[in-house]
Formats: C-alpha cells, structure tokens, sequence
C-alpha cells in the first residue's frame, strides 16, 4: 500500500500502469472471493480499492495542473 506523495512523484504513464496492475490484482481477489469466501486476507480487498482511489486522484491533481 503506497500513499498519495509516492504516486505524486511518479508520471502519469507510470501512474496508469499501476492503476492497470492494481485494478487486476482487485479483479483477481474478487474472484477468489467468489470461489472461496473466507479467503485468508479479506482487508487486501479494502485497500486495493483505497489505491486504487489514490491513484485516480493524483492523476486528477496532474491533469488540473497542466490545465492551469
């Protein structure tokens, strides 16, 4: 779990590369979860959803700064 100063000072195509691996990590904890529903870390759901939150929010900040 990064925070939000650690997404800051990456750039915006590294930013949607780790949107990217983040949504399929999320994707693939939904389906075990589906398979199996006492899976053994049910928090890691939560907080991939909290990244990424993050993530689209630093990108948000970026794309309202280059427009100013």
């Amino acid at each position: 779990m990064a925070n939000a100063e650690e997404y800051r000072s990456q750039s915006h195509e590294e930013l949607l590369v780790v949107l990217e691996d983040l949504e399929k990590e999320l994707y693939a904890l939904r389906n075990e979860r589906r398979l199996n529903p006492k899976m053994e870390q049910p928090h890691r759901l939560r907080n991939l959803r909290r990244d990424i939150a993050r993530v689209h929010t630093v990108l948000n900040e970026k794309q309202v700064a280059a427009q100013a």
